[in-house]
């Protein structure tokens, strides 16, 4: 690659000569025409990348192919991974139909402690987590981890009491730690912001896969031991589990890049086409390696950061309660333990179709607010439906405890909106720990309001549920109202610097309508006199606060 010149911002005539001689021109007019005059901040390897490549052409054909590649390599090991980590958590909840409490001689609130630790071990775990997804290679931490859980899960069987099993669960969360927020981090660094939201939905969809694939399994798993009569069922199931986690490992390894300046399944125009996707994001591209105290500062006094935490806390909260006690308040209606299990998938379906839906609609309004507010309408009405409806209706019973696991569609969307509205390295890992440290508290807590004395029917826990949900939804509301207000701040701050103020968020466009917006845009600019760049700033590690171009999604 042609060397940049330092003296100078502006590439040199050997950098504009620049050519992909491997890669076949497409014969059709491109779409994009990059300008990559980029200022220098802590190394960014992928800006680096961009100077020395010059001025690049791609078209629409170009970039299609290059995504389609992305969603192979890097979604298909997330799913993969995420499906095997939520059935590995869950086993303990499939377990609890198929004998594991009176087998392990479980007594009070041992069950929910079962549920709960996994949530403790997170929470201590976190923030060593969030440091190494800043200072080294994400494949290689979330490799190590999952082979390390796999291994917790297939050795669980071996507990014989309280003590045991607890230790193999305290285990477990520790390991399960840096999921989430290492496929927020791989989903900020790899796609545009308007493509974000799918790629989030496409790894949080794995819940709902896993909670259909999951019961089928422990069913089948369960039925044959029983028959066999040589183990116990809850016990074959978290052999069976743990067995699938550890042979996946190597093929989530082969898959799954280090990040795109080294993904092996680019060549190098498509890396550099990979990159400079990104722009418009104007969140970085993620290559620094470089802590930085001041970001880590401003993600604590953000209002954001504490915002998306009470909203992660009031979806995780429910969950965490409904997650461990579904099988046994559908098995308190009046079914058999095996049939229960068998009507924890519906459920899991249900929440599948709503996150679809969802998603579908966000994309179409470009707006997130007013789809997860209209979300928590469901569950609070299903749960209300359930707490008042007679004991004896069970089958209306049965649909209303449906209903209210569209729930399940919540945390995905406000992972999703977080992980558009942060940027900066640092902040970004910062925020996401807090967020899911606040996740973590409400799992912890939330099985615990499901009381033994309150079976089968636990109305405690379903109220104290729903006062969540309206929280969320209160919450909701107030974020997006404040998002709007730091938008018009921006605004204001672009035409102090003689900048064009008012600017739609490309972000959220397709590629089509970005691009026609971005080439209206700059004659505007040219003919008022504009000089600056649009998204001079893209690829600077700079904060969603410090970064004029940046847009808010709301």
């Amino acid at each position: 690659m042609a060397a940049y010149n330092a003296s100078s911002l502006t590439p040199t005539d050997e950098e504009k000569k620049l050519e992909f001689d491997h890669v076949e021109r497409l014969e059709q007019e491109p779409v994009a025409a990059i300008d990559l005059d980029l200022p220098s901040h802590h190394g960014e390897v992928a800006a680096d990348i961009l100077r020395e490549a010059g001025e690049v052409e791609y078209t629409e054909r170009e970039d299609k192919a290059v995504l389609r590649k992305l969603d192979i390599w890097v979604v298909t090991p997330m799913v993969i991974i995420y499906i095997l980590q939520q059935m590995d958590k869950s086993a303990v909840g499939y377990s609890s139909i198929l004998g594991i409490i009176p087998s392990l001689k479980l007594v009070g609130t041992q069950y929910s402690w079962l549920a709960s630790v996994v949530y403790i071990a997170q929470l201590v775990v976190q923030p060593l987590s969030s440091y190494v997804l800043v200072k080294y290679s994400v494949k290689k931490w979330l490799c190590f981890n999952m082979l390390c859980w796999g291994i917790v899960v297939i050795c669980t069987p071996l507990a014989h009491d309280f003590k045991g099993i607890l230790i193999a669960r305290l285990l477990l969360g520790a390991f399960e730690a840096t999921l989430a927020p290492s496929f927020l981090a791989i989903v900020q660094q790899t796609w545009r912001r308007r493509e974000q939201t799918w790629r989030t939905v496409a790894w949080n969809v794995s819940n709902s896969i896993a909670g259909m694939i999951g019961p089928l399994l422990a069913y089948g798993v369960g039925k044959g031991a029983e028959k066999a009569g040589t183990i116990s069922p809850w016990r074959a199931v978290f052999f069976l589990l743990g067995a699938m986690t550890i042979v996946s490992v190597p093929v989530v390894w082969y898959m799954m890049p280090d990040s795109l300046v080294t993904a092996k399944f680019l060549n190098e125009r498509e890396r550099v086409i990979a990159l400079e996707r990104l722009r418009d994001n104007n969140m970085g591209a993620g290559s620094t390696t470089v802590w930085d105290w001041g970001q880590t500062k401003e993600a604590f006094l953000d209002p954001k950061t504490w915002g998306w935490s009470v909203m992660l806390f009031c979806c995780a909260f429910p969950s965490g309660g409904l997650a461990a006690f579904s099988g046994l308040l559908i098995a308190g209606l009046g079914f058999t333990n095996f049939t229960a299990l068998v009507l924890t998938i519906p459920p899991a379906a249900l929440g599948l179709i709503f996150l679809l839906t969802a998603t579908f609609i966000t994309n179409k309004i470009k707006l997130r607010a007013p789809v997860i507010a209209g979300l928590t309408l469901f569950p609070i009405g299903g749960a209300l439906a359930l707490r008042f409806v007679p004991a004896s209706q069970v089958n209306t019973r049965l649909g209303c405890f449906y209903i209210a696991y569209a729930y399940a569609a919540l945390q995905p969307s406000v992972y999703a909106w977080a992980g558009i509205n942060q940027a900066g390295k640092t902040k970004q890992r910062v925020t996401t720990a807090t967020m899911f440290v606040a996740s973590c508290l409400g799992n912890i807590g939330g099985p615990f309001v499901y009381r033994a004395q309150d079976k089968p029917h636990y109305y405690l826990g379903i109220e104290v549920d729903v006062g969540c949900w309206a929280l969320l939804l209160v919450t909701t509301i107030l974020m997006a109202f404040h998002m709007h207000r730091l938008n018009k701040k921006n605004e204001k701050r672009r035409e102090t610097l003689g900048h064009v103020g008012k600017r739609l968020d490309t972000s959220i466009m397709t590629l089509k309508e970005a691009m026609a917006y971005n080439e209206r845009l700059k004659k505007d600019m040219e003919e008022a006199g504009h000089v600056e760049k649009l998204n001079a700033n893209a690829f600077e590690d700079l904060t969603d606060l410090q970064n004029p171009d940046f847009h808010f999604a709301l």
